[in-house]
C-alpha cells in the first residue's frame, strides 16, 4: 500500500514561504463551492417561490388569526402597539370594508400559508390610507412587498380613489419607504395622527 508523508501534503518551502498546505487548500476550494450551491438555492427559490408560488388574494374571515399576528409581530419587534393598531387589527369590517376599503393577502400556493398582508382604510373624499402592510420574516427579500404594494394600488384605483397615503418611520423604516418611493409615492407634510411612531407622511395621486 502506497504511503504518503506529512511533508508530502505540502507545498516546497511549506509554511516557510507563506504557500497554502493541500488540505488548507482543498477546504478552502469546497467553502467557495458551498458558497456558490447556497447562491444558486437562493436563486432558485426566489423564482420559484415569487414567480410561480405566491398570489395576491381578497381578506376573508378564516384569515383574521394570520393579519392579527403578522401585524402585531412587525409592530412589536421595533414600535409600541397602540390602541388604534389593536381596533383596527381586530375590526377589520369596521375599518375597512364599511368605508369602501379593502384588505389584500400574500399566500402561498403550495401550502396556503398566508405571508403578508395590506390594508386600504377609506377616509372619505377618495380618500385612502395604505396600511399594516407587511411580509413573514422568513420570506423577506423576495420582492413580495412590491407584489402587495402594486396589487393595492390597482384595488385603490378599481375603488375609484383619488388619493392613497401612508404614515411611516423614517428612522427604522427605510427600506420599506425606499419601496414606497418605487412605487411611486411621495413625502408630504405629516398631518396630526394618533400613531405615535410616524414621522413621515407620504401619497400618491391618481
Amino acid at each position: 500500500m502506497w504511503k504518503v508523508s506529512a511533508a508530502a501534503l505540502h507545498w516546497p518551502g511549506g509554511n516557510k514561504s507563506g504557500k497554502q498546505n493541500l488540505p488548507q487548500l482543498l477546504t478552502s476550494a469546497m467553502q467557495r463551492s458551498c458558497r456558490k450551491v447556497i447562491l444558486l438555492l437562493k436563486i432558485f427559490y426566489y423564482f420559484h417561490l415569487t414567480l410561480t408560488m405566491i398570489s395576491i388574494i381578497d381578506w376573508q374571515p378564516e384569515y383574521q388569526k394570520d393579519w392579527r399576528g403578522l401585524n402585531l409581530a412587525w409592530i412589536s419587534k421595533d414600535y409600541e402597539v397602540e390602541p388604534v393598531d389593536l381596533e383596527t387589527l381586530d375590526y377589520p369590517d369596521k375599518y375597512f370594508f364599511q368605508g369602501g376599503g379593502a384588505i389584500l393577502l400574500a399566500q402561498r400556493m403550495d401550502t396556503g400559508e398566508i405571508v403578508g398582508t395590506v390594508g386600504l382604510q377609506p377616509f372619505g373624499n377618495g380618500v385612502l390610507e395604505l396600511c399594516k402592510m407587511t411580509v413573514a420574516e422568513h420570506v423577506r427579500g423576495l420582492h413580495i412587498g412590491d407584489k402587495l404594494g402594486m396589487a393595492a394600488l390597482d384595488r385603490a384605483r378599481t375603488l375609484g380613489a383619488s388619493k392613497v397615503f401612508l404614515l411611516s418611520n423614517a428612522a427604522k423604516a427605510y427600506q420599506a419607504i425606499n419601496l414606497y418611493y418605487k412605487l411611486g409615492f411621495r413625502c408630504v407634510a405629516l398631518n396630526s395622527t394618533e400613531f405615535k411612531r410616524a414621522t413621515i407622511q407620504m401619497e400618491i395621486c391618481f
